[in-house]
């Protein structure tokens, strides 16, 4: 039971509902929904088929399952994506008890409320928005997803579609029109009611993820023994089996057994029955069987039969009755030579499209008299004298007729695989016979049940940011069909908020994703999409992918995953120049510096908000040393364009004196980063009496930027040359060169750039001036790269240009690492195994989402199966290498390994594979995924067989040596047993040879024996029973119980009141023990562990 619930919660983790889930978390203080009249249904043609919405629903709190037809509670978390600008009065109504939205006797209301200020969309609970002042909540586009707890008092238990969950029938209302609309009371439903089919969304068969369990249910099995007594009757022992058959995790406590010809069979009063074992209360959990039996005379003439029924009643753990009941048949006359024929088999339910089972058989000889069994015949399989004891049968069970002597038994099984489609139900019949006797039929059936498909869907950012403004995004989808046996087709993919992903529009530039691909199991699908997108720093687009398919069985599959995209922030920069007028200057005479304020960026316009000089201060005011100034704070400064002011200090100090001040600028981009940047300049104190120098020239050069990331190369540098006039006569400028570049397009042996200088030569400045030129040059290199050129300018004294002069100065751009990433994806095929384990094949997807770079992948490592490019331990085969090259902006590898994944069942393995790149600079990056693998299987349980020795003994009684049996029927784990408990001798450990804890190795069996006195009267039964305890690797519960029975036989030659043979009672016991065959049936020799 416990396996099948696991593999049940596994294959519903993503529903096929046509809302989606989400997870969540838990919620305190959800009012619960309010009981109300439901909504009339809306006329014009279809039944609420409008797309306002988005809807999503999760479980925030519910059982994980039910049986069908209880009422249960639940709260639900609805989430609403408004596709419209803005929809007003929003409604939500389920039907109650089962009850359609549309035409049921009552239904839940709740609505969004608002409780502005503040708005809280995601805490399930509100305040909501109130867009057109009334009394109920409205939702705007630009909220994004908000969210509404509900709590439902009364969901009825039933699954109308057969996907094994909780079906309630939904519908989202509200109105589009808010000059027209007015809704006074939220708890009012018809302020709700949909107006037209145009305003409200429909689910009538919405699923909930808690898995529906059939009722509870007890089957009872009875024999007697003997079938047939001679006239005119006697005593006869009737053996009871009750197990519990739930399919689900109901406990059921018998309360009554009553036999309807002898009575209340727990106990001997009050009717004709002299021994009883039969007591009550019983608990049984799903799978656990109690047996019982009791003696009653049976009377009456030749030819007389009697039939009677014993009915079991009790309660599952709610407190619902549950009952089973079966028949038993007595003939009085001459007995014939007849046997007992029983089957079960072991699973009832498979997997479609089947799986192996193992059928298990008794046949028992009832008689006194020896019988030969010629037909042993499966109307299946044929003769199971022909089965082989090998694969793929594994047969126990005779090769060829067999005899059986008085009361003598045969167990054995075999294995067969059974195949059909969801819901058939294989059922054989074998026949056993031979030569004058009654021979008989046993019959076992298996059902083939559903494995609802299921598909799963990755959404990959590539990549994950991008400088602002923004720009183009790869979308890589990836489609799983995570179903062991069923193919899916793809119907949809459809993106919010950008809609279709198969075609080209809005912001979607590129595709190549299209529906109708049809997936094998646990094939992929593989998908991108390119998308634009623009916005602020930190502006944030998350979207989800919602991939809809159908499977084998007309089932509609749907899966979801979100990814979201940001635009980074660049900070702006500025480059500050600063430039005297004169280079030298007497004491006390003034100084005009002119400041260059350059923007860099090309996206943000930075305001500058301060302009200080060390040593002037504040040079936006005149103060101080400061005598004059047009320097202006605070100013805007757009991208890529220069400011420009002017301030006139006092020169001071004396001859020979170096005067060097720094001015710094500050400021602010659009996103608030603070920019600052700094110059400084020099002036020289001379004497009046030295004379001036014949001529001077001064030279600034700044490159912007003053470093670029390896990832933007090659790329462009602009660089800004200031030439200022400090002589006290106007100068010619008459050359300007560059060691590197071709600023005037007149040296082929440099490197051209257009366009060329700014500046036009010759030009002439007017003492003081200055002219500002720029140009731009290619730049590229490696990491660590510095590129320095320098600039010569070369002037000449006006009028005549007789006196020349030069000057030069250089500017520096560095190369820098650039971000680097990859992205690892990971999938396994298959998903599911058989335990204990088996080979999967794990194929991996490494791709370069970096911009630029080209990357060298060096390492792929698993945290289970270690470097997954070498064959060895559990890594049986690989097409993995290392390196490989990886191109920049989506350049990808693939590879494939094999690994041996072993496992118990009910489990998952989950691992992960982590991929190792670098650049050429030896920058490493890394990225990992996961992929996991359930295992399927039976889960352990023991077998346990009680003998007695001797099982015979005479009054008042003696020793009697008990041996008990433990076996593990697991073929992978080891189980602990922890108790050894026997119900009449007590706890058995360090009785005898028994001992507890045992770990029992897989397939193997503990055996201990131990001695205990029995003692009664003259034809007395004695029976007790051994209950063994333990569990498996996981920590489940694992149980199982045996007894035997010894009979005391009077003193001396005393006859025996019971007209049958002892011997034959002996059988009696054993028979019981298998329920009618439907118990479970162990082998004769198992193999041991010491004791």
């Amino acid at each position: 039971m416990l396996y099948t619930m696991r593999k049940t919660l596994a294959a519903f983790r993503k529903t096929s509902a046509a809302l989606t889930f989400t997870a969540a978390t838990c919620l305190v203080g959800v009012s619960p929904a309010i009981a109300q009249t439901c909504p009339p249904t809306p006329g014009q043609g279809n039944l609420c088929t409008a797309k306002d919405f988005t809807i999503t629903s999760a479980i925030v709190r519910g059982p994980t399952e039910c049986t069908i037809g209880e009422t249960i509670s639940v709260t639900v978390r609805v989430g609403l994506t408004s596709t419209a600008n803005q929809r007003y009065d929003i409604g939500i109504f389920t039907g109650e008890n089962g009850e359609p939205v549309f035409g049921g006797a009552s239904c839940s209301l709740d609505a969004l409320v608002p409780l502005e200020p503040p708005f809280d969309g995601d805490s399930g609970s509100g305040g909501y928005r109130d867009l057109e002042g009334d009394a109920c909540g409205d939702v705007s586009e630009s909220d994004g997803e908000i969210f509404k707890d509900i709590q439902l008092d009364n969901v009825l238990c039933k699954d109308n579609d057969g996907d094994g969950q909780v079906d309630i029938s939904g519908v989202v209302t509200w109105s589009s029109n808010a000059s027209q609309d007015f809704c006074a009371n939220p708890d009012d439903p018809s302020q709700f009611f949909p107006s037209s089919s145009s305003k409200c969304i429909l689910d009538p068969d919405f699923n909930l993820p808690i898995i529906v369990e059939p009722p509870p249910s007890l089957t009872v099995f009875k024999v007697a023994l003997p079938g047939t007594i001679p006239a005119d009757g006697g005593p006869v022992l009737f053996g009871v089996d009750i197990i519990n058959t739930s399919v689900g995790s109901d406990t059921i406590t018998i309360s009554t057994m009553v036999d309807n010809v002898h009575g209340d069979i727990t106990t001997t009063v009050g009717n004709d029955i002299t021994q009883t074992s039969c007591r009550v209360p019983q608990t049984l959990v799903p799978g656990q069987f109690y047996l019982c039996e009791f003696i009653a005379d049976v009377t009456g003439p030749a030819g007389y039969i009697e039939q009677d029924t014993v009915t079991a009643s009790g309660v599952d753990d709610e407190g619902n009755p549950v009952e089973g009941f079966d028949t038993a048949e007595v003939v009085i006359g001459d007995a014939i030579p007849s046997i007992l024929l029983g089957k079960t088999v072991n699973p009832t339910e498979v997997p479609e499209p089947g799986g192996e089972v193992t059928y298990s058989v008794l046949v028992a000889n009832e008689t006194n008299t020896p019988i030969l069994i010629d037909t042993f015949d499966d109307d299946l399989y044929g003769s199971i004298f022909n089965l082989s004891t090998g694969a793929p049968n594994f047969s126990t069970c005779p090769t060829g007729p067999f005899t059986l002597g008085q009361l003598e038994r045969l167990r054995c099984s075999f294995t067969e695989r059974v195949a059909g489609d969801p819901n058939d139900i294989i059922t054989d019949t074998i026949t056993a016979d031979g030569p004058d006797i009654a021979g008989k039929m046993a019959m076992a059936s298996v059902k083939i049940f559903d494995v609802a498909a299921a598909i799963e869907i990755t959404k990959t950012a590539i990549p994950a940011s991008l400088p602002e403004p923004g720009g183009t995004f790869t979308f890589e989808l990836q489609v799983q069909n995570t179903s062991p046996v069923d193919t899916v087709t793809i119907n949809s993919l459809i993106d919010t908020p950008y809609g279709d992903v198969t075609t080209v529009g809005g912001a979607i530039t590129a595709t190549n994703c299209a529906t109708g691909a049809i997936l094998a199991p646990s094939e992929t699908y593989t998908c991108s999409f390119d998308v634009e997108f623009f916005g602020a720093p930190g502006a944030i687009q998350a979207d989800t992918i919602v991939v809809r398919a159908t499977d084998d069985d007309g089932g509609s599959e749907f899966d979801f995953d979100s990814a979201q995209v940001f635009i980074e922030d660049v900070p702006a920069s500025i480059v500050v120049a600063k430039t005297p007028d004169v280079s030298i200057q007497e004491d006390g005479e003034p100084v005009v510096y002119t400041v260059s304020v350059f923007n860099s960026s090309t996206v943000d316009t930075v305001t500058l908000n301060g302009m200080t000089d060390d040593p002037y201060g504040d040079v936006t005011m005149v103060g101080g040393a400061v005598t004059a100034t047009t320097c202006s704070v605070p100013v805007a400064v757009p991208p890529d364009t220069t400011y420009e002011c002017e301030f006139t200090t006092i020169a001071s100090g004396a001859p020979g004196d170096r005067i060097t001040d720094t001015v710094i600028v500050s400021g602010v981009d659009d996103a608030f980063n603070i920019v600052v940047g700094s110059d400084s300049a020099v002036v020289d104190i001379v004497g009046s009496i030295d004379p001036p120098p014949p001529l001077s020239l001064r030279v600034t050069k700044v490159a912007v930027p003053t470093a670029v990331p390896v990832t933007d190369v090659p790329t462009s540098a602009a660089y800004f040359v200031r030439i200022n006039n400090p002589n006290t006569d106007p100068i010619r400028i008459t050359s300007a060169t560059d060691d590197i570049y071709d600023i005037l397009g007149d040296d082929p042996t440099k490197i051209p750039i257009a366009p060329v200088l700014s500046c036009s030569l010759p030009f002439e400045l007017a003492p003081g001036d200055s002219e500002l030129c720029a140009f731009s040059g290619p730049v590229d290199g490696e990491v660590g790269d510095v590129i320095t050129d320098v600039i010569t300018v070369e002037a000449c004294l006006l009028p005549d240009c007789l006196l020349t002069a030069s000057a030069e100065d250089d500017a520096s751009v560095t190369i820098t690492d650039g971000p680097l990433s990859i992205a690892v994806l990971k999938t396994a095929q298959p998903t599911s195994i058989l335990t204990p384990g088996g080979p999967v094949d794990f194929d991996l997807e490494i791709i370069n989402t970096s911009d630029d770079e080209t990357l060298t992948l060096t390492t792929l490592s698993d945290d289970i199966y270690g470097d997954v490019t070498t064959v060895g331990g559990d890594i049986t085969a690989t097409s993995c290498t290392t390196p490989q090259l990886l191109a920049p902006s989506g350049g990808r590898y693939s590879c494939t390994f094999t690994a041996q994944v072993t496992g118990v069942a009910g489990t998952e393995v989950v691992d992960i594979v982590t991929a190792t790149a670098e650049d050429s600079g030896g920058l490493v990056v890394e990225d990992s995924n996961t992929a996991k693998v359930e295992i399927l299987g039976e889960l352990p349980r023991v077998e346990t067989a009680k003998t007695a020795d001797p099982t015979v003994v005479r009054a008042p009684g003696g020793t009697v040596n008990f041996t008990a049996e433990v076996q593990n029927t697991s073929a992978t784990e080891i189980l602990t047993i922890s108790s050894l408990v026997d119900d009449v001798y007590g706890d058995l450990n360090g009785r005898g040879t028994c001992a507890v804890p045992q770990n029992i190795p897989p397939t193997q069996t503990y055996t201990c024996e131990f001695p205990g006195q029995v003692t009664g009267d003259s034809a007395g039964l004695h029976r007790d029973t051994i209950t063994v305890e333990g569990t498996d690797e996981s920590g489940d519960l694992i149980a199982d119980s045996d007894w035997a029975v010894v009979i005391i036989l009077p003193i001396g030659d005393t006859p025996v009141a019971i007209p049958v043979n002892p011997s034959w009672l002996i059988g009696i016991a054993s028979l019981t023990l298998l329920g009618l065959g439907l118990a479970r049936i162990r082998a004769r020799k198992l193999p041991r562990v010491s004791k």
